[in-house]
């Protein structure tokens, strides 16, 4: 009786699909963002892959004209969720509060994106989403990443045996 074993490996990076957050009005409120707000992920081999954030910054400075001297704009940045302020300055075009996420998967494979928090200056007209920009960056929490898989978590065991079928 012949005998053999079949091992998948995992080499392939989760898919992401990356979303846009509109926040209306600018009335300097706090509004909680949660990383599956930002951004969508799918792997065929892990149902569970870890998505955390790694980074924010806005288009704007903390105070400027018009946005109603309230600071910070981006509160209590974690691996999952972030506090965004709901202002924009009254003589720009909006803010983009912009983020950084990275999903992994639980072979190591790993993809980065961004993806945005809108503010727009009215509701007057075509809406447009200003451009983002990197001012004001914030960083994740580095506790964040899950730790690498174990060098043998990924290779195949096993040699090929004559008369193994595949």
């Amino acid at each position: 009786m012949c005998q053999s074993t079949l091992t998948v490996v995992d080499t392939t990076p989760p898919r992401a699909t990356a979303h846009t957050v509109a926040l209306w009005p600018p009335n300097h409120a706090l509004h909680t963002i949660g990383i599956d707000d930002c951004v969508t992920i799918e792997d065929a081999c892990d149902a569970d892959a870890t998505v955390y954030f790694t980074w924010g910054a806005t288009n704007e400075p903390a105070n400027d004209t018009g946005d109603g001297n309230t600071d910070a704009d981006i509160v209590g940045l974690g691996c999952d969720r972030v506090q965004v302020r709901s202002e924009r300055t009254g003589n720009g075009e909006g803010r983009v509060y912009t983020f950084g996420w990275r999903a992994v998967d639980d072979g190591g494979n790993a993809i980065e994106g961004t993806c945005q928090v809108a503010i727009a200056h009215d509701r007057g007209g075509q809406e447009r989403v200003p451009a983002p920009g990197e001012g004001d960056r914030v960083e994740a929490p580095a506790d964040c990443a899950p730790p690498p898989p174990a060098d043998d978590d990924r290779a195949p065991q096993g040699d090929p045996q004559p008369g193994d079928d595949f």
